[in-house]
């Protein structure tokens, strides 16, 4: 069974590490490799070229997925309108959005989602599944941090039929940051900035007035300390980064192609002990 993972520019995953790490201990005839790919189009023709069973996508494929395969794909996957996995079966391939159940499951360990006011950075794939996650689990008021204003609006008109009891704001200064940080649950961040190897210049940081029971979860996990971890321990605040959310969603994918679940505590000692090279 071949497998991998999607995306452009695919700088730094420890998907293949861990999956890899996963068939050897489980004795299974499998592998997964990374498969950088700049157009979306080219996606399938490659995966049929390389007789993939199934693929995880990454930024930036995957709200294109969601559009390549209309009629294949989950109802969340649908909804968000953005695909992190795929299998191919019977002829078809099938989508799924496994980043919603990996974000909520490891935010969930920390903080509620119930009556709250989250602040997202970011207007992408990655952003959609966490903006549904928070509105699915009741969520008070979703804020969305953006350098492209216009696309903060649409990712906002986007959800306003699925969940218009939301209220719905947008912060286009440092001020209205440090303002709507004093009431957030929450502060998610959803960009690359705060990787290894991106630019520090965004305009995206947690400020010293946010609330005091806020959770700030970054999705980046290389390096394991982000910029915005780093910044939350600083001012005392609860923090997360994404390598749960990580290995919760390549949980799924892997029962998904596999039928088998992996040793989740296992994998994470793993994968931080991987980090420690980055």
């Amino acid at each position: 069974m071949k497998l991998g993972i999607v995306g452009w520019p695919l700088k730094e995953t420890l998907s293949p590490a861990i999956h890899n790490k996963a068939f050897g201990e489980m004795g299974l005839a499998a592998s997964y490799k990374s498969y950088p790919i700049k157009n979306s189009n080219d996606i399938f023709p490659i995966a049929l070229n390389e007789k993939l069973s199934g693929f995880n996508i990454t930024s930036p494929h995957k709200p294109a997925v969601a559009k390549l395969l209309p009629e294949t794909i989950s109802k969340e996957a649908k909804i968000t309108q953005s695909v992190n996995c795929v299998i191919y079966s019977d002829g078809t391939f099938k989508g799924e959005n496994f980043d919603i159940y990996g974000f909520e499951t490891s935010f969930k360990t920390i903080q509620t989602f119930d009556k709250g006011e989250f602040i997202i950075f970011g207007n992408g794939g990655a952003a959609r599944s966490v903006y549904y996650a928070l509105a699915k689990n009741n969520a008070k008021t979703i804020i969305i941090k953006s350098r492209n204003i216009k696309k903060a609006e649409k990712l906002h008109e986007y959800y306003d039929k699925t969940f218009p009891y939301i209220s719905k704001e947008i912060l286009q200064s440092d001020y209205d940051l440090k303002k709507a940080a004093r009431n957030a649950k929450g502060i998610i961040n959803c960009t690359p900035c705060s990787m290894k190897g991106y630019s520090d210049d965004v305009g995206l940081f947690i400020p010293e007035t946010t609330n005091k029971n806020c959770l700030v979860f970054d999705l980046v996990y290389i390096p394991f300390n982000t910029k915005f971890t780093i910044q939350a321990q600083t001012l005392g605040l609860k923090f997360k980064n994404g390598l749960e959310m990580l290995l919760l969603q390549g949980l799924k994918s892997f029962n998904m192609w596999t039928g088998k679940i992996f040793n989740l505590k296992s994998m994470y000692d793993y994968a931080k002990y991987l980090l420690y090279d980055f």
